[in-house]
């Protein structure tokens, strides 16, 4: 019994110091045994009710559910030799998008909409914490032989990318260039 309480004990102490600065949109999840909080029902109004994904993003911004039923179908591949399968796209400003992301390889991927500027910044996060899954309105990771969705509008703007994140995909080449056209 002593024992039992000892390593309880010690697997606390390790995952609140482990765990400590770090908020809960940070860390990797999957290998929690907590049952998943599946999101994917709601739109990104009843996500910013909620506290989630309320941050304004300077390439646009999600679009609704509704707005997808109308959306223009980008079809896109991710793929292990550090390329999407286009490398530019041009899209009308407001133009509601949905992006359908299949990962046709063998190690994980990521499709992350913004600007060069934004991309940087979350590079570096990344290189910090390359375990870093996302499901945010931006950005998805996309498992191997997995596919997902990312719905968008892009605002006005220059020099917006799509790019995978994961520490030296980025670097090699995986991203595309997005035109804003009015």
């Amino acid at each position: 019994m002593k024992n039992l309480i000892t390593v309880t004990f010690l697997k606390l102490a390790f995952m609140s110091s482990a765990f400590a600065g770090v908020g809960y949109s940070e860390m990797e999840h999957s290998g929690m045994d907590m049952p998943e909080m599946d999101h994917s029902s709601m739109d990104s109004s009843e996500m910013e009710s909620m506290g989630h994904h309320s941050k304004n993003y300077e390439s646009g911004s999600p679009a609704s559910t509704s707005e997808a039923l109308d959306a223009r179908v980008i079809k896109i591949e991710a793929r292990d030799t550090m390329r999407f399968s286009v490398n530019e796209i041009t899209v009308r400003k407001n133009e509601p998008i949905k992006f359908v992301i299949t990962n046709v390889g063998r190690i994980k991927h990521e499709f992350t909409i913004g600007t060069i500027g934004e991309l940087k910044d979350h590079s570096v996060e990344m290189m910090d914490m390359p375990a870093m899954v996302h499901e945010d309105p931006n950005s998805v990771t996309i498992p191997p032989s997995g596919q997902k969705e990312v719905l968008w509008k892009f605002s006005e703007g220059s020099e917006i990318r799509v790019g995978c994140l994961i520490p030296g995909h980025y670097e090699a080449g995986m991203y595309l260039k997005v035109n804003v056209i009015d």
